[in-house]
């Protein structure tokens, strides 16, 4: 699936949403996620929210089928993130 990204918003270090449109042969993607980072000593928390909407034969299966797969998904881009947090504040310390 090919897909573009949007930011929407941004407020540096507490606050950003975008949108993406994903397309691939009978599949349509559309997406708007938004993250909110507080702050507290030297801990961060993050409150995240999407709406992902499927057309075409992928949309057609249904919760109970792509639900796994967004769980994985936003598992790796947590994944992600939370790597290249460690990598920044590895940076800032040395």
């Amino acid at each position: 699936m090919t897909i573009d990204f949007e930011k929407l918003e941004e407020r540096e270090l507490e606050f950003a949403s975008m949108s993406a449109r994903g397309k691939a042969v009978g599949a349509l993607m559309n997406m708007t996620t938004s993250f909110t980072l507080t702050g507290e000593g030297d801990r961060t928390s993050m409150a995240w929210a999407a709406d992902v909407n499927f057309g075409g034969a992928v949309g057609s299966m249904g919760q109970r089928v792509l639900q796994p797969m967004v769980n994985q998904q936003v598992e790796r881009v947590l994944t992600a993130l939370e790597a290249k947090v460690a990598e920044a504040k590895a940076a800032a310390a040395a």
